[in-house]
């Protein structure tokens, strides 16, 4: 009961403690010391003199730590877009390193590595890289032909190229174990510009890439067939 305060209860426990207060000796002499005790430590809490300026340096106290804080907020800031920049800076730079100069010389040797020969012994080039001699299709190598290496879904693979008019027969030649092979993908198809016929002989695959209505122009006539 003594640990409650006035302003703690609602009106009728009040009544109700003063009516007990009035009726028990007791009870009424230890609240009077307890307000007593209450009193003397309100005394001396106001007592206590407080320091000339006091106010004034919490103030300024408080300010300081204000600033170092924002402070520290904008040099955190700061250092982020500093090493924003920075990488942005190195991406722009190795891009620039990176980047190939364009060079008509350097051109023309890389097309020459592509293109290794012309008008080639083709056996004697697949015999020199050992790609069978024998291909799934009689080409008529006496027209215009190149050997070199051509890209297949971005491997570097060894291509024949036969030309006969206007017209363009690319061969890649490339072992099988260097794709998935499924057969309902090997089925001849046909884009906008050229047609697509795939082979497969003796753990090699082979894919004739043609722009002419049929491969026959690029096969050798029927008499001369081997």
């Amino acid at each position: 009961m003594l640990a409650f305060r006035r302003s703690d209860l609602t009106a009728e426990d009040a009544a109700s403690l003063d009516a007990h207060l009035g009726g028990c000796a007791a009870c009424s002499a230890a609240a009077r010391r307890e307000i007593a005790v209450d009193s003397r430590i309100a005394s001396a809490m106001t007592a206590v003199p407080v320091p000339t300026g006091f106010r004034e340096r919490l103030v300024r106290s408080a300010e300081g730590v204000q600033r170092v804080a924002w402070r520290r907020r904008v040099a955190a800031r700061a250092g982020w877009a500093a090493l924003a920049a920075a990488v942005l800076v190195g991406f722009a730079g190795y891009a620039w390193w990176t980047k190939p100069t364009l060079d008509s010389y350097a051109a023309g040797n890389e097309f020459d590595r592509q293109i290794e020969y012309a008008n080639a012994d083709v056996p004697a080039w697949l015999k020199d890289r050992g790609l069978p001699e024998q291909l799934p299709f009689d080409f008529d190598f006496r027209m215009p032909t190149f050997t070199g290496t051509g890209q297949l879904h971005g491997r570097d693979v060894p291509v024949i190229m036969l030309v006969n008019g206007p017209h363009v027969a690319r061969v890649f030649i490339a072992r099988e174990s260097a794709f998935h092979i499924q057969p309902d993908k090997l089925i001849d198809a046909q884009t906008s510009r050229c047609k697509a016929t795939i082979a497969r002989q003796g753990g090699f695959v082979y894919v004739v890439l043609y722009t002419s209505d049929t491969l026959d122009v690029f096969l050798k006539p029927p008499g001369q067939k081997a």
